[in-house]
Order: structure tokens, then C-alpha cells, then sequence
């Protein structure tokens, strides 16, 4: 008997082609069995995962605040910390705000209106008294008669960081029955960034309103649409660059029974011929003032699954007629992908990457899916060709080569090294004077030439911190001459800054420089690191420099570094105590013009 032998041609065309209309004719018409539910039924579902994603991701977050504040009360509780040793609580408090990536600042506050603070841009224990605050003072004493537990205090503004924070107190046990206020700040930023990841419907937009009236979070204040002052804390509903928010305060309630027996609220507002619905619920209790936290969507964008659905039946019915059309001829060139994969594939073992390398789409679903994991790959490389020549801009070109041949990852060290930390005098003064354009370019312009000097003489710069300049050298690379070399950093930075003038404005600095052991790793949330150096070392530096200002000086080096680097002409200044310290330490300067020392 005779085979019956059937073309590929053949086999493509009624085989997988009538396999696909079939197919793609069921998947539509249940598609579109499904798509015939009310608007009002899919903006319902929708809206309440949305919403509750909303409130669930938030309270998530201050969660792990009242956490960390029993972890707290439990420190305080068993004399791990106490209020008299300083240097314990800051390092304390220090390591808490490095567990807690987007804290913005801590305080302690005792039944005396003693304050122990400090905020993450200046990690420094500061010590002051809230008794010149009368009102201040009587509401502390309240809260810290009212029992222990947690509060979410009112938001208010923080002169020192410039922003708007929302304040967890939380009032603790610390023996002998006196209890103190422990208080975490989270600016209202850091809330807003929470709400991008809380959009989990397309076309809708969350939000959190304070008191009725104004804006605790929104997507748009993450992005700085709002400058919040000590005037005006928070934003209104007409301040944060989103109409529909707008008009919240005018809408009109809307009954859905679809909604179910939830708490959300439903209302509709009529915007240019267009509605616009508001899905919300108050949060109880959480703050001195009702906190409500919704999502806004318009008639359109709830419309959302329909259109994809209507869009995707079009171009799906496109798809089957080029289908057909590529699969009468597909038997003929079948070799036409393969040449172009390998080719294509040849140039990148030649590393010929900015050839346009990309290759076209297929009507053939494994030529197709071969296509999209080559231009996936080849992308990828490119990027990651980008990613190596901007790294070392995002972070110091040192560190960067070092986290590159260690896969991404330095292993934490405790190492001796040298910090060198700069601040400019009287910059806060002059600050006032400027537009906030003219600050930004003046610092960027004397971070660029203090950058350069340092990354000469082989320190690298962990740290920004308004005007001032955190640098460490023998971290992470090896540098047997750091103490030399960071004191050689140093007076060409005052060189520098003595001899020119910045946009017209005659510059001084102070720096500190002080030896010791640190500890030096990455620190940060599992999203976002920063390479730093912690210790004694470092704080030392910081005082060393602030100290200048007591002996009249522009540099001021501890024993230890000289020690390191006794070929320079020094000037011994005297002795000071340092906090931490146990004996006095001996401080120096020196000349303008130091030795060179190689490297």
C-alpha cells in the first residue's frame, strides 16, 4: 500500500495553523463570556485588593517600627544601653538606624526633658532639654504618664533634615520606675515610596489622607512635587500635582453593592464629562487625627481588562493571518533565522556588541521564543557593558573594581585605616544667602575638586553629608602609606580651597584626620547598599575636625597618624579630651607645604 506522505508545508498550514484558530476562537469567545460582568463588578474586586494591598504594605512597614522600639525598651530594660554612657548609646542608636533603612531619626527623652538624639545624616549623639519647650515638655510628660505602649504622634516639621516626618513614641521601662519616650521619625517620603509598590491596578492611584485635609502619602510626593516647610507641613489635596485627589473632598457618595461587606467607601466625582471613582477606608486609631488611605481610578482606566481583552482578540486575529501567510513559504526558508542566529552570534564572540545585534520576530514559536532569549541576552550584555562604565560614578571607582571581582559582594573587615573628614565653615550662613540652585552647583563644584584630590592620593569617599566629606584610605585596597597619604589629601584640599573662589564665593574648610581600627563593609536594606566604615576611628575624625574651631587651626591630625607619617613638619597644638578616650589626646597641624610622599 502506497504511503500517504504529506508536505511540511502542508503540516504547518492546516496542522498548527488550524490548531491555532481553534485555539485562539475558544480562547476569545470565554474571553469575552467572562468580559460581559458589570464595569461596576470589576471596579469593585479590583478596588478592594487594591486597596487592601495599600493598607497592608503600610502597616507592614510601621510594624517593624514598633519592633524595633521593644527592642529597644528590652536594651534599656536590662542595662544593655543607659542613658549616662554616651558613647554606648550612640553606637547603639547608630547600629538601630542602619538596621532600619529609611529612618530618618531617633530620640530618647527622660521625665527631666533630657533629649538624646540623632538623625541618620548626622549620626552623631546629640544631648539637649526640652524645658525651655514648655508645651513641648508638657506633652512628653503626659504621654510618658499615660502607661507604656506605642503612639503615633502627629506629623511634624524637623528643622534640622528640612522635611516633614511622621514620629512613632513609644514609652519605655528603664528601672527604678522612670520611664523615657523613645521616638522614631519617618519622613513622609519614605511613606510615598511605600505606595508605588502598593499600585497593584493599573490606572489606579493610592493615597493617604491626614485629618481630612491633607496629603500623608502619594506617589507624586516621592517624586518631590512637594516642599514641605515649618509653615506648612503637610501638602492639601491640590498641592501634590494630581487633579482627581483634588476634588476628593467634593465627591459624593456612591452605593455598590457589589463591594460586599467590607469597610471600604465608595464615592464618584464627575470631572470633565468623565467619572471618577474614590475607594477608601479609615484607618482607626492610628493617629491623633483620622487617617484614611484609598486608591483613585477613572471610568476609563477601570475599563482596563476589557480594552486588553478587545485589543488582544485584534491583534490575535492579525497574528493568524501573518501566520499563515509566513507558514506557506516557511518550508523554504527555514535556514533564513539559523544563519542570522549564528551570525549574530559570531559577532558577539568577536565582542562586537554596539552592532546592531538584535534579531527579528518570528511567526515560528521556537524560532520566536529563540530570537527573544538571544535579544534578551544581548541586551543584557549591553547593559551590563553600561553598568561598568557607570558604576564607578555611583560609587568610588576603587570600591566598584573590588565589588566587581568579588561578584557584587565585599566581605565586612575590621581593619586599621585613616578617615579623613571635611566640612565647609559657615556654610549654613552662606546657604541662606543662595538659591537653592546656586547651593547645588557651588557644592557640586567643591565635591568635584575635594573627589579628585582625595581618589589622587588613593582615599576613597564613603560618605556626602550636606557639606561635609567622609574619607577613608587603606579601605578596601591595601595602602601601606595611608596616614601620609591622607594628610597630603588634606593640605591640597586647603590649597584648593584657600586659592579659589567658587561661583564667585570665597570658600574655608576644616578637616580632622585620625588612625585607627574601623569596620568597613556594606550596609543597608537587601535593595539598596552603601559601603561605610564604622568605629571610633571614625567619630574621632569627626570631633577632630569640629575641634578646629577651638584652636583656631584648618587641620587638625591625631597622635596616631603622625605616628604613621613622622616625615611631615608638625605643630603641636596641645592636648584635648575626646569623648570615648580615656587619656588626653595629642593634637597637631602643620605647614602649607609638606613633602610629597609616593605612592
Amino acid at each position: 500500500m502506497r504511503k500517504i506522505q504529506i508536505s511540511i508545508r502542508s503540516v504547518l498550514v492546516f496542522g498548527f495553523g488550524g490548531l491555532l484558530i481553534s485555539a485562539l476562537a475558544i480562547t476569545i469567545l470565554l474571553g469575552f463570556a467572562t468580559a460581559t460582568k458589570n464595569t461596576y463588578s470589576l471596579l469593585a474586586s479590583a478596588a478592594e485588593s487594591a486597596v487592601d494591598n495599600a493598607e497592608q504594605i503600610i502597616l507592614n512597614d510601621l510594624e517593624k517600627y514598633e519592633n524595633q522600639a521593644s527592642w529597644v525598651g528590652e536594651a534599656l530594660a536590662t542595662g544593655h544601653i543607659t542613658l549616662d554612657d554616651t558613647d554606648g548609646l550612640e553606637k547603639f542608636l547608630v547600629g538601630s538606624m542602619a538596621a532600619t533603612a529609611d529612618i530618618a531619626g531617633m530620640a530618647i527623652i527622660d521625665q527631666k526633658g533630657s533629649v538624646y538624639s540623632m538623625t541618620k545624616n548626622f549620626p552623631i549623639l546629640r544631648i539637649e532639654n526640652y524645658t525651655q519647650s514648655y508645651h513641648e515638655i508638657s506633652r512628653v510628660q503626659k504621654q510618658l504618664n499615660s502607661g507604656f505602649g506605642s503612639i503615633w504622634d502627629r506629623p511634624f516639621w524637623h528643622p534640622e533634615l528640612q522635611r516633614t516626618l511622621v514620629n512613632l513614641r513609644s514609652i519605655l521601662g528603664i528601672g527604678n520606675n522612670e520611664r523615657v519616650m523613645f521616638a522614631q521619625g519617618v519622613s513622609i517620603e519614605s511613606l510615598s515610596e511605600l505606595l508605588l509598590a502598593a499600585d497593584s491596578w493599573e490606572g489606579a492611584t493610592p493615597f493617604m489622607i491626614y485629618d481630612y485635609k491633607y496629603v500623608l502619602a502619594h506617589p507624586n510626593l516621592a517624586l518631590g512635587v512637594f516642599k514641605s516647610t515649618e509653615n506648612q507641613t503637610l501638602p492639601t489635596m491640590d498641592q501634590v500635582n494630581d487633579p482627581m485627589l483634588g476634588y476628593f473632598s467634593s465627591s459624593v457618595d456612591a452605593q455598590w453593592d457589589e463591594i460586599g461587606n467590607t469597610d471600604i467607601q465608595a464615592s464618584v466625582n464627575w470631572i470633565e464629562g468623565d467619572e471618577h471613582f474614590y475607594l477608601y477606608r479609615e484607618l482607626p486609631n492610628l493617629m491623633d487625627k483620622p487617617i484614611i488611605i484609598g486608591i483613585h481610578v477613572s471610568e476609563n482606566d477601570s475599563s482596563t481588562e476589557m480594552d486588553r481583552l478587545i485589543r488582544s482578540a485584534i491583534i490575535a486575529c492579525i497574528t493568524v493571518v501573518v501566520a499563515i501567510i509566513i507558514l506557506l513559504i516557511m518550508s523554504q526558508r527555514l535556514q533564513r533565522p539559523i544563519t542570522r542566529l549564528a551570525d549574530a552570534s559570531l559577532r558577539i564572540g568577536e565582542n562586537k556588541l554596539n552592532e546592531p545585534l538584535q534579531l527579528p520576530d518570528s511567526s515560528i514559536l521556537e524560532y520566536d521564543q529563540a530570537a527573544k532569549a538571544f535579544n534578551g541576552m544581548v541586551q543584557g550584555l549591553q547593559e551590563r557593558e553600561k553598568i561598568r562604565g557607570l558604576f564607578g560614578k555611583m560609587v568610588p571607582e576603587r570600591v566598584a573594581e573590588a565589588m566587581l571581582k568579588s561578584q557584587g559582594t565585599l566581605t565586612p573587615q575590621n581593619v586599621e585605616g585613616t578617615v579623613l573628614f571635611c566640612d565647609l565653615e559657615g556654610f549654613t550662613s552662606l546657604s541662606e544667602k543662595l538659591e537653592p540652585q546656586t547651593i547645588v552647583e557651588l557644592l557640586n563644584n567643591f565635591f568635584t575638586d575635594m573627589v579628585e584630590v582625595i581618589e589622587f592620593h588613593g582615599g576613597i569617599i564613603t560618605q556626602f553629608q550636606g557639606d561635609a566629606i567622609l574619607a577613608v584610605f587603606n579601605v578596601p585596597i591595601e595602602d601601606p602609606d595611608h596616614a601620609a597619604h591622607a594628610i597630603q589629601a588634606g593640605n591640597a584640599m586647603l590649597n584648593i580651597v584657600n586659592n579659589k573662589r567658587y561661583l564667585g564665593h570665597s570658600l574655608r574648610c576644616r578637616i580632622g584626620i585620625n588612625t585607627g581600627t574601623m569596620v568597613a563593609g556594606n550596609v543597608g536594606a537587601e535593595s539598596r547598599m552603601n559601603y561605610t566604615v564604622h568605629g571610633d576611628a571614625v567619630n574621632t575624625a569627626a570631633r577632630l575636625e569640629n575641634m578646629n574651631k577651638q584652636f583656631g587651626s584648618h587641620i587638625l591630625i591625631s597622635e596616631t597618624t603622625k605616628a604613621l607619617a613622622p616625615d611631615f613638619n608638625y605643630k603641636k597644638l596641645g592636648e584635648a579630651d575626646i569623648r570615648g578616650k580615656e587619656q588626653p589626646v595629642s593634637l597637631y597641624t602643620m605647614s602649607e607645604t609638606i613633602p610629597e610622599v609616593s605612592k
